[in-house]
């Protein structure tokens, strides 16, 4: 882990009022629990693997659904295609 990232985290915490600082620990744990069920190492954000698509994928996927349709008549066309 980057010891900058923790020393700012760790001094961050110093400005935390005290009646917070359950959230807090709660906050972390729920972070621990959430890298351990997706197998990522605690440094996990630089393992993430970024996909990119070209503009005419994402073009050729926005007439999938009307965004400002109804999602369910949406799903049924797509069903019945």
């Amino acid at each position: 882990m980057n010891l900058n990232v923790k020393e700012a985290v760790v001094a961050e915490l110093e400005g935390v009022p005290p009646s917070m600082l359950p959230e807090v620990l709660r906050f972390v744990q729920f972070i621990k629990a959430r890298a351990s069920e997706v197998n990522l190492p605690h440094d996990g954000i630089s393992q993430l693997k970024v996909v990119t698509v070209s503009a005419s994928q994402v073009a050729a996927l926005s007439g999938i659904a009307d965004l400002t349709g109804d999602a369910l008549a949406d799903t049924e066309r797509l069903y019945a295609e």
